[in-house]
């Protein structure tokens, strides 16, 4: 079995444009900024690398953040209590994020504008981002909210209507409850795989065979 079934909550071949957007150009604008970088390091230049490092990082969060819960009010899906824990957990961990970094930021210009020369540790930059990180992958991408026709599971919005059939591939026991990871099919062909708890399973099922 493929190991990224371990890895997400969920993946499907339909994605909403905005959010491959999102990635390709976060990932461009730290690549330039991490370039610069690279070529101008001991200079004033590789500190404001950082400060643009941190605001690229910032707005990416905080953009799916908004993207996936303006999706799930504008579709009127219910989140699931669990999914409404981790929710809150995910909106805690971005008010950090946002402190730090300002705070990261601040110390940077600090340094900037007082002449200090004092060196800018690239490993606290991966201290403040690996939280948040984690909380994205694990959070926000885990969260699950069912509409009538439609449900959501993390940043994917998928019709019950393009599911026609449901293939187990395991259940296991957590401390949060019982996980099962199943593949999803409409006409023969694999849209997606996703990962629920039995009682939501139940409730997906329920609603893609309307039983």
């Amino acid at each position: 079995m493929s190991t990224h079934y371990y890895v997400r909550k969920s993946f499907y071949k339909l994605k909403e444009l905005k959010f491959s957007l999102l990635s390709f150009s976060t990932f461009f604008f730290l690549m330039e900024a991490i370039t610069v970088m690279c070529l101008l390091q001991n200079t004033i230049m590789f500190q404001i690398g950082f400060i643009f490092c941190d605001l690229i990082c910032l707005i990416y969060f905080l953009l799916r953040t908004v993207f996936i819960k303006r999706s799930i009010e504008k579709n009127q899906l219910v989140l699931t209590d669990y999914s409404n824990r981790i929710l809150k957990r995910h909106y805690v961990i971005i008010s950090i994020f946002i402190i730090m970094i300002a705070i990261h930021i601040g110390y940077i210009i600090a340094n900037i504008a007082l002449d200090l020369n004092q060196e800018i540790k690239t490993w606290i930059w991966f201290a403040i981002l690996l939280p948040v990180l984690y909380s994205d992958s694990v959070y926000i991408s885990g969260i699950t909210a069912f509409g009538e026709e439609m449900y959501a599971s993390g940043e994917y919005i998928v019709y019950y209507s393009d599911i026609d059939q449901i293939t187990e591939i395991w259940e296991k026991r957590t401390t949060s409850g019982n996980i099962v990871l199943m593949t999803l099919w409409k006409d023969g062909r694999n849209i997606g795989y996703d990962k629920m708890f039995s009682d939501e399973y139940v409730y997906f099922r329920k609603k893609v065979f309307n039983l």
